[in-house]
């Protein structure tokens, strides 16, 4: 299980470092040169690397966590992680509600700039990695994976009681 919220935990983490990484598209410039070039580089592979690295890590959870329920189910240890993946899930949990309200706040923010056309580079990187983070959380927070480590501390916190 330890092996598990670790893969689960770093997959978490490459995703937050790809959405944080929007952050740094101002300080790059395609047009520029030297360092600022440089930067548009690093920061697209970090972009990139971080959501790589956050669905093979995510993957490896995922059928960790498939291993895990099936020895579990020998020894008649029922520990549900739920039927539907996170992407169509909505408010499972307490942290799936906080992450869920947060995606609507930050859809509803690019929208409006979307539609209004408001071109202030800032406010439109700003909403976009909001965007990205809270769709990863809300992923993350409503997902199966998140769920059975859940169930599994409930579990664990009812049988030591």
């Amino acid at each position: 299980m330890k092996k598990y919220k670790l893969f689960f935990s770093l997959s978490f983490i490459c995703f937050i470092i790809s959405g944080i990484s929007i952050l740094c598209v101002p300080i790059t410039n395609v047009y520029g040169n030297g360092i600022s070039k440089v930067m548009v580089y690093v920061v697209a592979c970090v972009f990139w690397i971080g959501i790589i690295c956050g669905f093979v890590l995510f993957f490896k959870a995922d059928s960790l966590r498939k291993v895990i329920g099936r020895k579990n189910r020998r020894n008649n240890i029922v520990i549900s992680s739920g039927s539907r993946i996170g992407a169509i899930s909505f408010f499972r949990n307490k942290e799936a509600g906080v992450s869920d309200a947060f995606l609507f706040a930050s859809a509803i923010l690019f929208a409006i700039l979307t539609i209004f056309r408001i071109e202030i580079e800032w406010l439109i990187i700003i909403s976009a990695a909001l965007l990205f983070l809270s769709f990863s959380l809300h992923c993350f927070f409503n997902g199966k994976n998140y769920r059975y480590i859940k169930s599994y501390i409930n579990y664990k916190d009812s049988e030591e009681h």
